[in-house]
């Protein structure tokens, strides 16, 4: 029967109790694994509770690692435990044939795949006190055939999001920054493999906490980044140098001495595969997203602003379940994760920067537009009442004004971006943000429009009323008298920015004149 161990550790009194396994493991214990005990303690209340967990979550975050040392935590409680590869129904299959062969089940020899199968489920269903491993198990709908009632435990791996009723989920997330720091210092042999932070001198946790951070916690970046510095001899300064500088080659090496693990960029690149391979609409809303803040991107963008892409990423400006759908296909290899309460999309840096080094300079370029072009369409005018909309879009205003910057783009629809954003900082009280955008935006519209165009005017009343609020009276009288020949002369006397601009002429002139008294 099952040990009901009620914490993560294994019982003194069962140490020496160590089964002979039907088959080894396919990986030795890894000596650099770090954290993770709240998912280890989650697992093991999952398995305890109801039979079957899921190590859930993007492809380079830990499940397989965290399974591994779940299993070697364990291995004492149970009579047998298996591991089968399960991202292939091939996989499914001989994994299920070899079980039986090791386990000698009678009339395993026929040749029969599939009988074998049916034989090992028999075995499983008839047995208990067993832990199964489904590792890579992404198709559930093939997982399903496999799993029958049983008196064992199974335990997957997955990028799938959406579980049903196969198994109780449990999330592995990026690291923390001192999880993710500790694990680098270990793995680059910076400090001993079981060595504490506090270990390492302060510059190195400086700089690992650093690289953390700019890997975003992904475990296989750190895994690899610390492989990189042992077998090059490095220092932890020389390689952020290097990673910020040469990113996309970096995220390829994975080191000669650690050849069972794939790369970041092939890790993320068969994902997108698959996800590509299924739907086209879905890959582009990857490729999409590589190209804004990685964090809370609003749902809007792709609705709303759909008209802004190419097709066919412009068709879920259709219906709402086109973009449900979508999504879902990504989340079905973790690529991209939503939160339904915030209709909001979320995608790992890393993901970002792999897709992006995947395009020649002319589809970044392609993308990047359409971004600004869609971005643009969803943000509003910073009047009080779109203030949640704006807050809600900043960080993507903000995304895009960085792309607009890198490709220099020019056009009537930038410079309204920087315009809007311009002024939601000014109605925030961040002048000092909000006046470099003013000013390009006017020196941008005065290029493509002339010197005479309303919109000119518009920006010269914007920046107007904003060295008003930072309180350079006079040259905010300047600026608002440039414009109001050109409102008059284009939009007439009586038009309501015309009587606008009119109030505040006469608001501020009437207040220089009361300092002058």
């Amino acid at each position: 029967m099952l040990a009901s161990s009620e914490s993560t550790g294994t019982p003194p009194e069962r140490l020496a109790q160590v089964p002979e396994p039907a088959q080894p493991l396919p990986y030795p214990r890894n000596p650099f694994f770090t954290g993770r005990e709240d998912q280890l303690e989650a697992i093991h209340t999952a398995l305890t509770s109801r039979g079957r967990a899921a190590l859930s979550g993007l492809g380079g975050i830990g499940k397989t690692q965290t399974a591994l040392e779940y299993v070697y935590r364990h291995q004492r409680e149970y009579e047998q435990v298996f591991w089968v590869r399960a991202e292939q129904e091939t996989e499914l299959i001989s994994g299920y044939v070899a079980l039986a062969k090791a386990l000698e089940i009678p009339g395993h020899q026929q040749e029969d795949q599939q009988a074998n199968v049916a034989l090992m489920k028999q075995w499983l269903a008839a047995h208990d006190g067993w832990l199964l491993v489904l590792d890579n198990a992404d198709d559930l709908r093939q997982l399903r055939p496999y799993l029958s009632t049983t008196n064992g435990h199974i335990l997957l791996t997955t990028r799938a999001q959406a579980l049903g009723d196969l198994a109780e989920k449990v999330e592995v997330t990026r690291m923390d920054a001192d999880e993710g720091a500790l694990l680098l210092l270990r793995r680059g042999q910076v400090i001993a493999d079981d060595a504490a932070m506090a270990d390492a001198s302060d510059p190195d946790q400086a700089l690992a906490h650093a690289l953390t951070t700019e890997m975003d916690g992904l475990p296989l970046a750190l895994d690899q980044a610390g492989a990189y510095i042992e077998e090059q001899v490095l220092s932890l300064n020389e390689y952020l140098e290097l990673f910020r500088t040469e990113k996309a080659e970096l995220l390829q090496e994975r080191g000669q001495l650690d050849p069972d693990h794939p790369s970041v960029t092939v890790t993320f690149t068969l994902a997108f595969e698959k996800v590509a391979a299924t739907s086209a609409t879905s890959a582009d809303l990857v490729r999409a997203c590589a190209f804004l803040a990685p964090d809370a991107i609003p749902e809007e963008i792709f609705r709303e602003g759909a008209t802004a892409f190419g097709e066919p990423l412009n068709t879920l400006a259709e219906s709402k379940l086109a973009l449900t759908k979508a999504i879902a296909e990504v989340a079905r290899f973790s690529l991209i994760s939503r939160n339904p309460q915030a209709k909001t999309l979320t995608i790992h840096r890393l993901v970002q920067e792999v897709l992006r080094a995947a395009m020649d300079d002319n589809s970044q370029r392609q993308w990047a537009e359409q971004i600004v072009n869609a971005v643009t369409e969803v943000f509003p005018n910073a009047e009080f009442e779109n203030w949640v909309q704006c807050d809600r879009l900043i960080a993507q205003a903000q995304a895009t004004i960085h792309l607009i910057a890198d490709y220099g783009f020019s056009s009537e629809t930038v410079a309204l971006l920087l315009n809007r954003t311009a002024y939601y900082y000014d109605s925030q009280g961040r002048y000092g943000e909000a006046e470099p955008l003013y000013l390009e935006a006017l020196a941008m519209r005065k290029h493509l429009l002339g010197e005479a165009h309303p919109t000119v005017a518009s920006s010269l009343f914007d920046f107007g009323t904003l060295r008003y609020n930072q309180g350079h009276y006079s040259e905010a009288l300047a600026l608002l008298m440039q414009a109001q020949p050109i409102y008059l002369a284009t939009l007439g006397p009586n038009h309501p920015n015309t009587r606008a601009l009119q109030s505040w002429i006469d608001g501020i002139q009437a207040a220089l004149d009361s300092q002058a008294e």
